[in-house]
């Protein structure tokens, strides 16, 4: 079955974190970004929008 945790990318823990190499930020631009995070979390990864921001 398929479990994830509501994740939002205005959280106070990222939604100041630069967004890849731009200046946008995951707060401002992230959505597309926090959805895969929890698709990813959903399959069993463990993830953040900040780790896999990263990768």
């Amino acid at each position: 079955m398929f479990v994830t945790k509501n994740l939002y990318q205005n959280d106070d823990a990222w939604k100041s974190t630069p967004l890849g190499f731009s200046t946008e930020t995951i707060g401002s631009w992230g959505c597309l970004l926090t959805s895969v995070t929890m698709m990813l979390n959903g399959i069993g990864y463990d993830e953040t929008p900040v780790t896999v921001n990263e990768k």
